[in-house]
């Protein structure tokens, strides 16, 4: 009389997490599973059964389902089969005379990056807002891949008045910040999303020389402005000039 076989598949998560269902529950994370010479069932079992009617406890397994982060499960394979996950019946599985390793393949989540060039207003965060909206555009960044790196896009907006700072998640600037033009990984585990990067600003400052223009007495300290804010007055005149009257700033020396 002669009975099939069964043969150990050490399982293999590989960085991931996995749930086995059978016929009467289900495991995470279980070490082995067992496959039945010349069967194309993989069961689960508390104690490894020998051969087919030894008396152990077997359950066939119905679906295997599994997690990691920036990651779907794409197959489980042995050395020379591969299944589709949560597969009713795990028809391609077949083993010869040899325990194997089951070991789990994953698929990396996709995701496309966009920017923003975020036009400062007093709504998103800054002090005050800019008397011109953005210029430009700056090409989105698409198929990235999870745990791969990618350099983010130059800037190619442009504002009048205002600097480019740099990228970040959040519109106000309270997300994360990302630095212009350089490289990283990993800015979302969520397959299909797309991450909007949001350009930030800085109002540039200027300076106003004051020049008494062959004024005979006086002294004036320079001001400094910064563009879009409120309107701030010039200096009162400091300068005299024996025989005349200041009639008024010029920004060229006659």
């Amino acid at each position: 009389i002669w009975a099939a076989k069964y043969y150990t598949l050490t399982i293999a998560e590989n960085n991931g997490e996995l749930t086995i269902a059978h016929e009467t529950g289900s495991v995470v994370n279980p070490t082995v599973v067992y496959a039945l010479y010349d069967s194309q069932v993989l069961y689960y079992a508390e104690s490894a059964p020998e051969y087919a009617g030894d008396g152990v406890a077997v359950s066939a397994l119905s679906a295997i389902s599994g997690v990691r982060t920036g990651y779907v499960l794409g197959t489980l394979a042995t050395t020379n089969n591969t299944i589709n996950k949560g597969a009713a019946e795990f028809s391609a599985i077949y083993v010869t005379d040899a325990n194997d390793t089951l070991t789990a393949n994953w698929v990396a989540n996709k995701y496309t990056i966009a920017f923003n060039g975020n036009t400062p207003t007093a709504n998103n965060g800054y002090t005050h807002a800019a008397s011109e909206t953005v210029k430009g555009s700056t090409a989105s960044i698409t198929g990235c891949e999870y745990d791969k790196q990618y350099t983010l896009t130059a800037n190619g907006f442009t504002l009048t008045g205002w600097t480019f700072d740099s990228w970040n998640t959040a519109a106000d600037g309270t997300g994360t910040e990302y630095a212009n033009g350089k490289t990283y990984s990993n800015l979302t585990a969520e397959n299909g999303a797309t991450v909007t990067l949001y350009a930030t600003w800085t109002a540039n400052t200027y300076t106003i020389v004051y020049n008494g223009n062959g004024a005979t007495s006086g002294d004036m300290a320079n001001q400094e402005f910064t563009y879009d804010a409120k309107p701030t007055a010039l200096n009162t005149i400091k300068y005299a000039k024996t025989g005349y009257t200041f009639i008024g700033w010029t920004s060229s020396v006659a």
